[in-house]
């Protein structure tokens, strides 16, 4: 389990098809210190803002 450790699933009720359609990424802001990516279809990964925001500098 320690390899699917930050990793979640998720099923929409609804999903926004822009999603589906977007070739970027697509995060998730919680308000706190980390989003979450969409990694495909119902699949989510938790990254920090920090990690996030270095990666795009």
């Amino acid at each position: 389990m320690k390899s699917q450790k930050g990793k979640y699933n998720f099923e929409w009720k609804q999903g926004r098809l822009s999603w589906r359609a977007s070739e970027y990424s697509v995060y998730f802001d919680t308000g706190k210190d980390f989003l979450f990516e969409r990694r495909g279809t119902g699949k989510f990964a938790k990254v920090s803002k920090d990690e996030l925001f270095g990666r795009h500098q």
